[in-house]
C-alpha cells in the first residue's frame, strides 16, 4: 500500500521494492513487492526481471551507482544493447531508482517506472524517494537486529535446557525469572512465562 501511494504521488506507472542477492553473475534482482497502475502489468514473478543479474543484462554500471549510494535516473532512449531491448520489452520508458542500504551494505532499491511518457524526474520526486529508501533501510535494520536477538535467546534457552543440571535465574530483587526443566523437576518450580535467560 505504501509503495503504491509513493508511486502515485510521483506519477509513476509501476513501482517495485527490489532486493539484491549475490549470484554467480554478480548482484541479482528479487522483487518481493510490486505495484502497477490500472492496466499495467506489475511484473511480479516475471522471469524477465525476477533473478535478473545486472551485469549479464547490461546494467553493470547501474549496479555500481546504486551500490555506491547514489540515486539513478534513466530513460530507455539513452540506453543501448541488451539493456535497451529489455526495457523495450517491459514497456519502460523512464526509471528512477533510490538505493536501500542497511548497516552500510547495499540491500536493494525502490524502483519507479514511467511507461506512458519519457519522464524527467523532479528534484522533489527524487528527494521523496530517497527519504523513503532511508526509512525503509532503517526499518529493515531494526527487524534484522530483533531477529538476531530472538535467535540468540533461542539458542541460549536451548543450551540451558540441554544442561543436565538445575539452572535458575533471578532478577536484582531476588525474584525467580527462569528455571530450566531440570530445575523444575528437582524443586517443583514452574515458571509459566520465563523471561530471557541472560
Amino acid at each position: 500500500a505504501e509503495l503504491g501511494r509513493l508511486a502515485e504521488a510521483a506519477g509513476a506507472d509501476r513501482a517495485a521494492l527490489i532486493g539484491i542477492v549475490e549470484s554467480e553473475g554478480g548482484p541479482s534482482i528479487r522483487r518481493p513487492h510490486a505495484w502497477a497502475a490500472d492496466g499495467v502489468d506489475a511484473l511480479l514473478g516475471d522471469p524477465r526481471v525476477e533473478g535478473l543479474a545486472f551485469q549479464e543484462a547490461g546494467f553493470g554500471a547501474w549496479a555500481e551507482v546504486l551500490a555506491g549510494g547514489q540515486v539513478l535516473a534513466a530513460r530507455a532512449e539513452d540506453v543501448s544493447g541488451d539493456a535497451r531491448a529489455l526495457l523495450d520489452s517491459l514497456g519502460t520508458r523512464s526509471l528512477l531508482f533510490a538505493p536501500i542500504h542497511v548497516e552500510g551494505e547495499w540491500w536493494g532499491a525502490i524502483d519507479l517506472e514511467a511507461l506512458r511518457e519519457d519522464r524527467l524526474w523532479s528534484t522533489v520526486e527524487v528527494e521523496a524517494l530517497q527519504a523513503a529508501a532511508r526509512v525503509l533501510g532503517a526499518a529493515i535494520a531494526q527487524q534484522q537486529a530483533r531477529r538476531a536477538l530472538e535467535e540468540r535467546d533461542r539458542r541460549l534457552t536451548d543450551l540451558v535446557e540441554a544442561v543436565p543440571l538445575g539452572i535458575t535465574f533471578v532478577d536484582p530483587d531476588g525474584m525467580l525469572t527462569f528455571a530450566n526443566s531440570e530445575a523444575e523437576e528437582l524443586s517443583l518450580i514452574h515458571i509459566s512465562e520465563p523471561t530471557r535467560p541472560y
